[in-house]
């Protein structure tokens, strides 16, 4: 089937409210606030993003409603140019999530507080498979769970790779999902968990599983990426962060898995994949929020020629 979509993606989509402060606060305090801005967010419409900045021809397939919050929403994706044809306008009540993130500009660290209004629940059959088909690479998270599933078997059965950002695994159908992943991609939190190990090379033996993972790679936030391949499935590769003066770390898993995305649909081997992903995630993290920090190719390989220079 010919190819539409670089990266198609159907979970998460967030508004997200930064807030900077000097110092986060503790209990009863009364703060100031240095600045605060709303931006695009959520796990899969960030990756999205971060794919269409690089040059990247990319697609949301999920649902959203009639709220401020989702026009907010459909908004930033049309302006980020992330098509928005197959997306699913829900007639119930169906914001996205609504986040508070608190940034403490001193230490550069945050906190995120979230609510999601109604369940995140797509359309039985949504999206019909021929959009899927038309996708070179399909993209899920954890959200919900039984539509990732339907979609994944379509991706697969069609031989398409599919790369997912997965931090919660509380779903009783999570290991089902698990299963369907080609391409893993997991923050270290949720790979402790799955693995009972601490230690990286440990971590990606324990959920390493070359019968159906194309890619396996853990990221250990100062300590960069592990990851395995399966062209090399006995090696365990580093990767290491690049160094950049952090403001706002919202965003930098987001942006990494879609910037793998991205160049898993151009072909590019696993190394230069990750080392463009660690890329974007340095880069994002120079700026607030979730979308401002995304580079565009021309500046990350500026960026990355600087750090190879160095």
């Amino acid at each position: 089937m010919r190819k539409i979509f670089d990266v198609l993606g159907i979970g998460t989509v967030s508004v997200d409210d930064s807030i900077v402060v000097e110092n986060y606060p503790p209990a009863d305090a009364k703060v100031r606030v240095q600045h605060c801005e709303r931006q695009l967010g959520g796990l899969t419409a960030v990756a999205l993003l971060a794919a269409a900045r690089l040059g990247g021809k990319t697609a949301y397939a999920g649902v959203l409603g009639r709220d401020d919050h989702s026009r907010f929403a459909r908004r930033e994706m049309k302006n980020e140019k992330i098509n928005l044809r197959h997306l699913h306008i829900s007639t119930k009540h169906f914001p996205p999530v609504h986040s508070f993130v608190v940034v403490d500009s001193q230490n550069h660290t945050r906190n995120v507080f979230s609510h999601r209004a109604v369940p995140y629940q797509m359309p039985r059959n949504w999206p019909p498979r021929e959009v899927i088909e038309a996708a070179r690479v399909f993209y899920v998270d954890h959200s919900d769970v039984v539509a990732m599933i339907r979609g994944a078997r379509i991706a697969r059965k069609a031989g398409i790779p599919v790369v997912a950002d997965l931090e919660r695994i509380s779903d009783p159908r999570f290991t089902e999902l698990l299963e369907l992943i080609d391409h893993l991609i997991l923050p270290r939190k949720t790979a402790f968990q799955l693995s009972g190990e601490t230690e990286p090379e440990k971590v990606l033996r324990k959920l390493w599983d070359a019968t159906s993972r194309r890619f396996l790679g853990v990221t250990f936030g100062k300590e960069g990426c592990w990851f395995i391949d399966a062209s090399e499935p006995t090696k365990i590769k580093h990767q290491p962060i690049f160094k950049v003066e952090v403001l706002d770390t919202t965003g930098c898993g987001d942006v990494f898995h879609g910037a793998y995305a991205w160049a898993l649909s151009q072909g590019l081997p696993p190394e230069e994949r990750i080392r463009m992903a660690t890329g974007v995630s340095a880069l994002q993290a120079t700026k607030l929020g979730a979308q401002a920090g995304v580079p565009t190719l021309r500046e990350l390989n500026r960026f990355l020629q600087l750090a190879s220079n160095r």
